[in-house]
């Protein structure tokens, strides 16, 4: 569609041609009103308001010098060079005898390869140890006991001392310890470090002592665990495949242990709990044990030939744990008594010295066993649990 202009445009040219065409010209004057479109650009200011929160970081690299005081022990080696005297003889040929003239003292010249050049003296370098480690303390020692092991425990403190056997029937020597608390408890342990067979014991494993001593510390480890297992399993919602997968494992160990046959304290339906339950009620193993105080001679060749003669003896049932046989309390009584036995004759001789052996005597074992310690200092290990003791 053409615009507006254009048609008025169109119009004029068709009325004169129109009035060309008629003859005579005529003048008409025709108002012509044109739109033309305007844009006028309003500049407008509009005022926005926006809060900006800039955060810069600046890496800043600052030095502050501090003096530290650090303790050091310096450990200093010179090497202090010895001064050597070289006695040093020059042929100088004389060609001709003049007047001796007196001349200004000046040392002569020697050629290199005349003079031998004593080695430069060695440069003295302290040897620095800034973390140099203390040498370990010395174990405390009586006589033939050490001091090894002080331990705190629920407010009182135990001392184990121990002693290596001198002989042993076994491949390893036993282990002798002697054990005290501050409050005055005792008691005394060997370790055979061989397996030994052991009996039957009417002091059961619940029985309670001032250092739990008749607790087997690895079987009561394993039943506590078993215990919180069946625990923890009790608790959970098995579905039925689980379940009978659980009941399937308990079947296999009726049948491999015979659980519950020939024994009165599991029931005619024998369950897991109720094993726990017996085991936490059984009784300990023992061994009867004698113990002989001697003094015997240190050099073979004055040896008795019938041995040395007992100066006191102790027989008793030692409780058998895992790892080491314990004195019972009966035993542990009679061993004050022992020990002045043991001293009840006097030491003059320097080439004797102060002996206890050990013999498993019930049940029989597949070899005698039998160890001899050196107890020298037995006495100075009692008055120091004495010492340790509060009054």
């Amino acid at each position: 569609m053409l615009p507006k202009s254009h048609i008025i445009a169109v119009s004029a040219a068709i009325l004169l041609a129109a009035v060309g065409c008629g003859g005579q010209p005529a003048t008409i004057e025709v108002e012509v009103t044109r739109e033309v479109p305007v844009t006028q650009e309003v500049p407008v200011t509009v005022e926005t308001v926006r809060t900006i929160t800039a955060t810069r970081e600046v890496p800043v690299t600052q030095e502050v010098p501090i003096t530290v005081v650090v303790p050091q022990t310096v450990e200093v080696t010179r090497e202090v060079a010895v001064p050597q005297t070289i006695e040093v003889t020059r042929e100088v040929p004389v060609t001709r005898a003049s007047e001796a003239t007196p001349a200004p003292s000046v040392a002569p010249t020697a050629s290199l390869a005349d003079t031998p050049t004593a080695p430069p003296p060695p440069t003295v370098t302290p040897t620095v140890s800034p973390t140099s480690t203390p040498p370990a303390p010395e174990p405390t020692r009586f006589g033939s006991w050490t001091l090894d092991e002080q331990q705190h425990h629920e407010g009182f403190e135990i001392h184990r001392f121990r002693n290596e056997a001198l002989e042993q029937t076994g491949v390893q020597p036993p282990t002798l310890t002697y054990q005290c608390d501050t409050r005055g408890r005792r008691t005394m342990y060997i370790n055979w470090r061989d397996p030994i067979t052991a009996g039957s014991s009417d002091r059961p494993s619940a029985a309670r002592d001032p250092f739990s001593q008749y607790r087997d510390i690895p079987y009561y480890a394993l039943l506590e665990y078993a215990g919180g297992l069946l625990e923890f399993v009790d608790d959970l919602r098995l579905s039925t495949r689980d379940q009978d997968d659980l009941d399937e494992i308990w079947d296999k160990v009726e049948d491999r242990w015979l659980v519950g046959q020939g024994a009165s304290h599991l029931d005619a339906d024998p369950t897991p709990d109720a094993l726990v339950d017996l085991l936490r009620d059984r009784t300990h193993r023992s061994v009867r044990i004698g113990l002989a105080f001697y003094q015997e001679s240190i050099d073979p060749e004055n040896k008795s030939k019938y041995g040395p003669p007992s100066l006191a003896d102790i027989v008793g049932d030692w409780i058998v744990l895992s790892d080491r046989t314990q004195i019972n309390d009966g035993s542990m009584g009679e061993l004050r008594q022992a020990i002045r036995g043991l001293y009840s004759v006097p030491v003059n001789e320097t080439g004797k010295r102060m002996v206890m052996t050990a013999t498993i005597t019930a049940p029989g074992q597949p070899i005698i066993t039998v160890a001899k310690w050196d107890v020298e200092g037995i006495r100075l290990v009692r008055s120091h649990c004495e010492s340790i003791r509060p009054f």
